[in-house]
């Protein structure tokens, strides 16, 4: 099995190297963070910046550019501030950055700063997908191999982040690439457990037969690494009738997206597309909720902008119920975003 996963490191080794002179985690937000004047020449300017861009000080950061620090600065293992900024998903002061011309393309031993992005440290999908789009939108290159022989697609597929693969694919990342082990994003997915990314993946029009340099497909794998709905999955042409069986939660709403890739466009002022809400509801093990929808003549169009006291109003209480139908109304949402057209965020989450 080695050789199937030799590309797998550690936890964090992708940053292609470690220095014990920066940490660039997060600090503690109930705590003053005391800076001396930004007006320094040399190394006390440098200084600030690391410690600024660590507490998210974006007036700080701003103020040093503005004074002549180069943007490009060497801070902690070769890093530039945008990797930093972005490897902490802190979208406000990676465009600041950007803005002051860093480059989205900068890499340090094939370790480039989108891939910084995709793996970034204690930050929720969300906040790395809003980074990841920003550099996209910077035209920086998503198809570069790091020393793992890992794209950014393939760490996305490795974490799961469907949203991030969503957008890597939009700008253009290789879908079926395989690395020098011959793994492509969809057989990494699977090796990893991500049944989501599995089905984003195949969604998207990953190739599932391709095969290893042992001669593996994702399904093999699947059965190799003991995931049997993966390997049902990947095996049938037709996910509704997997061993015969009701489909499960993932399989439903794979055929769903797949038979419906914009519902939202598809939808009649109706209830004509009650089956493909019915479909879903099944998918997320919410039939109950059937009658509900078929009482208030709730329609695509409906359920696209419901929110939380709306699902209320029509007698939908259980928190769990909502919390499953609104993320995947939400994941529907962000699957249509106009990457390009992303607004900065006024108030980023600094947690």
């Amino acid at each position: 099995m080695l050789n199937e996963i030799g590309y797998a490191f550690p936890a964090g080794d992708e940053s292609d190297g470690s220095n014990d002179e920066w940490d660039i985690g997060y600090s503690d937000n109930n705590k003053k963070t005391e800076f001396p004047e930004a007006h320094l020449n040399g190394e006390d300017k440098v200084s600030n910046l690391k410690r600024a861009i660590s507490a998210r000080n974006v007036d700080l950061v701003r103020e040093l550019l503005d004074s002549g620090l180069d943007v490009e600065t060497r801070l902690g293992f070769g890093w530039t501030p945008l990797m930093c900024a972005v490897h902490v998903a802190h979208y406000e002061l990676a465009e600041l950055l950007l803005d002051h011309g860093a480059s989205a393309n900068f890499s340090k031993d094939h370790y480039t700063v989108l891939m910084a992005a995709c793996t970034a440290a204690s930050a929720t999908e969300e906040m790395i997908s809003r980074c990841v789009a920003l550099l996209l939108s910077r035209k920086s290159d998503p198809n570069v191999c790091n020393r793992s022989s890992m794209t950014c697609l393939m760490l996305a597929a490795r974490d799961g982040y469907c949203q991030v693969i969503n957008l890597l694919v939009s700008h253009g990342a290789e879908l079926n690439f395989q690395n020098d082990n011959g793994l492509t994003a969809l057989i990494i997915a699977v090796q990893y457990g991500r049944e989501a990314a599995v089905l984003k993946l195949l969604q998207l029009g990953a190739d599932k037969f391709i095969k290893t340099k042992t001669g593996k497909t994702a399904a093999d794998m699947a059965k190799v690494f003991n995931y049997p709905e993966m390997s049902g999955i990947l095996d049938s042409t037709d996910l509704s009738t997997v061993n015969g069986s009701a489909p499960s939660k993932a399989e439903a709403l794979y055929k769903f997206l797949s038979q419906n890739p914009d519902p939202s466009s598809a939808c009649k002022e109706s209830s004509s597309k009650l089956s493909d809400i019915e479909l879903l509801l099944h998918g997320l093990n919410l039939d109950h909720l059937s009658d509900i929808m078929v009482e208030n003549d709730v329609t695509w169009s409906d359920l696209l902008i419901m929110e939380k006291g709306d699902l209320e109003k029509i007698g939908i209480t259980n928190p769990e119920d909502q919390k499953k139908i609104l993320s995947t109304m939400e994941q529907m949402h962000l699957d249509k975003v106009d990457l390009d057209t992303l607004k900065p965020l006024n108030n980023i989450d600094s947690g």
